[in-house]
């Protein structure tokens, strides 16, 4: 979702707002924006989001890894 400033005067400035939902993904995440503008410069530019997204509950075939404050009681039922 982006939400940004629809016109900037020359020599002026804007702010560009992102936001990327990260439910479902773990590890090294990266997206793009491409932003349009009426420079003859520089017509399009690409913004990159980079992100690590830590998962406090890792559920595989033979491991499973809980991770919690450590005066939190931290469980989990594995079926």
């Amino acid at each position: 979702m982006a939400d940004f400033d629809r016109s900037i005067p020359p020599g002026g400035e804007g702010k560009i707002t992102l936001v990327l939902n990260t439910l479902g993904y773990a590890g090294k995440l990266q997206k793009g924006a491409r932003v349009l503008t009426n420079d003859p410069n520089t017509p399009q530019d690409t913004l990159i989001i980079e992100a690590f997204v830590k998962t406090p509950i890792t559920v595989s075939e033979n491991m499973v890894f809980l991770k919690g404050a450590q005066q939190d009681a931290v469980t989990k039922t594995v079926y």
